[in-house]
């Protein structure tokens, strides 16, 4: 690839992420991680780019969240689907907690249409949005809502409070959507509360269920969340190919668990 070529490609990444490293951009493109600090350096010198201790990030760029409002609108229908493939591990009376995400806003969209399940649950969370959905359709369902310092833009609680919030809470079944999946089948995330939360409630889970469209995949987030056969269940619309599943039950073998794909299409 034409350097030309490589510094628009690191552009385009930049512009998909809240923040990325040399090492992701190196894997993304398949070059050593030399060529890319090579190409950062003018692309910094062009006032293109920001290097930060340990990250790279587009100029002019906010390293904050997307707004939930933005993200709500991206990818719906494969959102729609997954939710509903993600409903069917749901059972009467289950315990769950649903995380924050548009992903699992949708999970609960779905289980609008099976009242006689969703009211016999009981449902913890940290998303506002979740909670309004669940008022708004007057269902029967037992809510705790996780206490926190409240993210308007992202329709959540977070924080220490919150952490010291789920210490307490045990579930039968975490929903996690994940933020990015790397191409040797690590969960990653770019914000150290959503990882910190997410690692909490997959500890005090029964079972953990990952919802992830192919929009990331494969992409490399900052933080590491789990290897991706450390959830029970993948609820997902990427084709992941006869290596990757084969890779999926080596590590099932090593773990001494199950790690089930279940494709939303």
């Amino acid at each position: 690839m034409k350097v030309q070529k490589r510094q628009e490609e690191i552009l385009k990444i930049l512009s998909e992420v809240p923040i990325s490293t040399i090492q992701n951009l190196a894997n993304e493109l398949a070059v050593s991680a030399e060529t890319i600090r090579k190409d950062l350096k003018q692309l910094a010198d062009e006032d293109k780019i920001i290097q930060t201790h340990g990250g790279v990030v587009l100029k002019g760029k906010k390293t904050s969240y997307f707004p939930f409002d933005y993200r709500v609108k991206i990818s719906t229908s494969k959102k729609i689907k997954i939710g509903k493939e993600a409903s069917k591990l749901i059972e009467f009376g289950d315990t769950i907690f649903l995380e924050s995400s548009t992903t699992c806003l949708a999970l609960v969209q779905e289980l609008c249409q099976k009242k006689e399940i969703l009211n016999s649950l009981t449902i913890v969370t940290n998303s506002l949005s979740i909670v309004v959905l669940l008022e708004k359709e007057e269902v029967s369902s037992k809510v705790l809502f996780v206490g926190g310092w409240i993210d308007f833009s992202q329709h959540s609680t977070n924080g220490f409070m919150a952490m010291d919030f789920l210490e307490k809470v045990y579930v039968n079944k975490t929903f996690i959507s994940g933020a990015a999946l790397s191409r040797d089948l690590m969960v990653t995330g770019y914000y150290e509360q959503d990882i910190l939360l997410q690692r909490k409630m997959m500890e005090h889970a029964e079972q953990n269920i990952l919802m992830v469209d192919e929009k990331k995949y494969p992409k490399q987030g900052f933080l590491q969340l789990a290897q991706m056969s450390e959830f029970d269940f993948v609820v997902s619309d990427i084709n992941f190919g006869k290596e990757v599943v084969e890779s999926i039950q080596h590590n099932n073998e090593k773990l001494g668990k199950s790690c089930h794909i279940i494709t939303a299409n």
